[in-house]
């Protein structure tokens, strides 16, 4: 492994990688003729009968003719245990194309709450306007006033049927799911540069009372990344941060907080077929950090058998303010997942995994791609992947120790349809270290439903979910 300067950009450029950790669905290769035991298969048993099926529940919302809803992220509301689900669903009207925020919360028995909600017990909808194609991306809860009450933050985008121009979207949330109509701008608001934008990610911090949102705007010249902070009680800040421009195509895939403010995201850039991932930190003033990679950013290029076509989706931030970077890097055989962790001068830290780098792909498969991260109360890392095998696409999870070395993994079929489309987005982590990860699965219909499985801390489905709290008859979201 070599760190070499890339003149083109003045970024980090690391390449030439030779010692990895291959890691193959079942096994470990640490180096080449030594390999792992496979995961021995356990009983799951007792199951809990009044939970899904084995751990699992499907959502349909199935509003309009030609339902294709889709999970994309998922939060835990700390205090009481509840689970939200936000993602993209068919408009109610039916009309082809035009979609709305969708968003779904979950007791922590699995079964939804009917104090949430404005189609069904459990099942929130809104858009900005008719006709419209809107999706929610990603959500965080934030606190407000004293003593603190829970609102939820919802991001993404918002397009106009028949208007080319796509404009970032901000929803703010009561705790019964219905939009906050005494917060600024009535709980809605909608940040529209020259051309399309789409908002795909948040975070918090300050304790969770403000939120860093990140998103990707197209220019004459090529693409910003930009950032913006949501203050208390939906105090958008629209010129609070710095936007970072590329002369070529990028995307935006996610964002973390460190403990002192800082901010992370990672995504790619692809430079005519050549794609990067990249990585950028923001000081809490909302400047690109110079103590970090280049002036602010690392860029990762693996180029394994020449693909080149390397890509971040995940990041996540350990106790110890290193970076876990997780995503994609193309290969003759399909994409691979692949994991680094960045120390905080963002340099690649050589005492994780291999070298500091994980690549794994399932055997006998088209496609391992790695979704989302998260770390775990003890600081296992969890990543959720999608495998594409023989045209059937299922969630996995896998887990890593704090060192990058795995442990072990599961697949998590929803098996409701043959060669199903089941596609993992969002992940998180459960105090007693169970994991929940979301998505969205084919139904028998061939139709599209939220899905959503927990599973305990050595990777087999939950007995249910645990209670971490009650949901009081006052219907004050607080923790």
């Amino acid at each position: 492994m070599t760190e070499t300067n890339s003149r083109r950009n003045n970024w980090w450029i690391i390449s030439g990688m030779t010692l990895l950790t291959i890691v193959w669905f079942g096994a470990v290769i640490a180096t080449p003729g030594v390999a792992l035991a496979d995961p021995p298969n356990r009983d799951p048993n007792p199951r809990d009968p009044a939970f899904g099926s084995q751990g699992r529940v499907t959502i349909p919302f199935d509003l309009g003719g030609d339902w294709n809803d889709r999970g994309n992220a998922i939060v835990r509301i700390p205090g009481t245990g509840q689970l939200v689900i936000a993602g993209q669903v068919t408009s109610a009207s039916g009309v082809a194309g035009e979609s709305d925020f969708g968003i779904a919360m979950l007791n922590p028995d699995g079964t939804l709450e009917p104090g949430f909600g404005n189609v069904d017990d459990g099942l929130t909808v809104h858009s900005f306007g008719t006709p419209e194609t809107d999706a929610a991306w990603d959500l965080v809860p934030v606190l407000q006033g004293t003593p603190p009450e829970w609102r939820l933050l919802v991001v993404g985008q918002t397009q106009q049927t028949g208007s080319s121009d796509i404009d970032t979207g901000l929803m703010y949330l009561k705790p019964d799911g219905m939009l906050d109509l005494l917060a600024p701008h009535n709980g809605r608001y909608i940040v529209g540069w020259p051309l399309t934008d789409r908002l795909t990610a948040a975070a918090t911090f300050d304790d969770q009372r403000s939120a860093v949102v990140a998103g990707t705007s197209e220019t004459a010249t090529g693409t910003d990344w930009f950032f913006f902070k949501i203050g208390e009680n939906f105090d958008v800040n629209v010129v609070y941060y710095d936007s970072i421009s590329f002369t070529d195509v990028a995307t935006l895939e996610d964002v973390a907080t460190y403990s002192d403010g800082k901010v992370v995201a990672a995504g790619s850039v692809d430079y005519h077929g050549d794609a990067r991932m990249i990585v950028a930190r923001m000081t809490p003033d909302g400047i690109l950090d110079i103590d970090f990679g280049t002036d602010g950013l690392v860029e990762i290029e693996v180029d394994f058998d020449g693909a080149a076509d390397d890509r971040a989706f995940g990041v996540a931030v350990d106790t110890e303010d290193r970076a876990i970077v997780v995503g994609t890097i193309g290969t003759d055989d399909g994409p691979m997942l692949f994991m680094t962790r960045l120390t905080w001068t963002g340099a690649v830290d050589t005492d994780f995994g291999n070298n500091g780098y994980v690549w794994m792909q399932s055997m006998g498969c088209e496609a391992t791609e790695a979704r989302d991260v998260v770390l775990d109360p003890v600081g296992t890392i969890v990543i959720a992947y999608e495998v594409s095998c023989s045209g059937n696409r299922d969630f996995r999870i896998n887990r890593f120790d704090q060192a990058g070395q795995y442990i072990e993994g599961w697949s998590i079929p929803f098996d409701e349809i043959t060669n199903g489309d089941d596609r993992p987005q969002g992940i998180t982590a459960l105090p007693d270290g169970k994991i929940v990860v979301a998505g969205r699965v084919q139904s028998v219909t061939s139709d599209l439903d939220f899905g959503v499985a927990e599973v305990t801390t050595d990777v087999i489905f939950a007995e249910g979910f645990e209670s971490k709290g009650w949901w009081g008859a006052d219907w004050n979201w607080s923790p």
